[in-house]
């Protein structure tokens, strides 16, 4: 109706999206409203009167998210060549919901990007829909969205069989299982960039799933989770000798055995992050050096055992270092 030039019909259809609790408690807050204005003599009424107006206002702030989400999704209808896009970046899009990613999705079969980073109100049903009508997807952004779960991992893992590139940092309810369904239907080696950081509840099953799976993997960063021990880290280095680029920040379990391996076996590394890795000195450092030679961007932040000799081994011996933190290093 917005789009025919009838607003009228927009806001009737958002109201009636509302559920039939919110319909009834706004036509009850408009009938009383309208009672209690022209007997407003005292301040009870008064009072009364503000607080119905409140309540209208939390009405009509849904009305209008009802609205914008609505008008989105019309505008892949009246706009044929949306169907044509093959990328779609919704970062920080905080008030989108279920609703509108779903219905995006449908409008666009060909879709190769999808960046949902920090949609946190996105739920597993959205992910449902992007498993079951996204087959070309290749990378897949779902940063911060702290409603979803393992299950809509699943259904996006089992449905996006073209799956290059997963970024899941920060959703706090995924564990061992979500990596597991990426891994397990990677059957062609496809996966080249998986990053998930600060998933508290993942364990070292999750890394040891990684390490006998995805052996293609270029980019790794799994910051953040301190049960991770060495045995995992060389598995995984020991497989994974395309490995470019690993972020290790805040893996407090990992020793300098475990990053000798890796420094042994992963000689494309670009990039390393080992920051605030406590138990690390600089003899795992100097390993890195040594074995690294294309070392360009090097994050030793807060490792305190880490001494003047090593930097310097690394800085002699690592010749494409263009970026180096040694912040809190004492």
């Amino acid at each position: 109706g917005f789009f025919q030039g009838q607003p009228v019909g927009v806001m009737n259809l958002c109201i009636r999206a509302l559920s039939e609790e919110e319909f009834n408690n706004w036509k009850k807050t408009q009938g009383e409203y309208d009672s209690t204005k022209s007997t407003a003599s005292n301040l009870a009424s008064q009072n009364k009167m503000k607080e119905m107006a409140d309540q209208a206002g939390v009405i009509a702030d849904k009305v209008l998210d009802r609205c914008c989400e609505w008008a989105v999704t019309q505008m892949l209808d009246y706009f044929d060549p949306f169907k044509k896009l093959n990328s779609l970046n919704l970062a920080r899009c905080n008030q989108l919901t279920d609703f509108p990613i779903i219905e995006m999705v449908r409008s666009m079969p060909y879709i190769t990007v999808l960046n949902l980073m920090g949609l946190r109100c996105i739920t597993d049903k959205s992910l449902e829909y992007v498993g079951r009508l996204c087959p070309l997807l290749k990378t897949f952004d779902i940063t911060g969205c702290i409603s979803v779960t393992d299950d809509g991992i699943a259904h996006v893992s089992a449905g996006c069989l073209e799956l290059e590139c997963v970024k899941i940092d920060e959703c706090a309810d995924l564990t061992d299982a979500a990596l597991a369904f990426f891994t397990n239907f990677d059957l062609t080696n496809r996966l080249k960039e998986v990053t998930y950081r600060g998933l508290i509840r993942t364990t070292e099953e999750s890394l040891s799933q990684m390490a006998s799976s995805s052996t293609s993997v270029t980019c790794l960063a799994l910051a953040g989770n301190s049960r991770y021990r060495d045995v995992q880290i060389i598995s995984l280095a020991q497989r994974c000798h395309k490995l470019r680029v690993l972020d290790l920040g805040w893996c407090t379990g990992l020793t300098d055995y475990g990053i000798s391996m890796v420094a042994h076996n992963c000689p494309e590394l670009q990039t390393l992050s080992l920051a605030n890795c406590e138990n690390l000195t600089g003899g795992s450092i100097i390993e890195i050096a040594v074995h690294c030679p294309k070392l360009s961007c090097v994050d030793l932040t807060g490792c305190l055992r880490v001494q003047d000799a090593a930097i310097l081994e690394l800085i002699k011996s690592a010749l494409q270092l263009a970026w180096l933190s040694i912040s809190n290093c004492e």
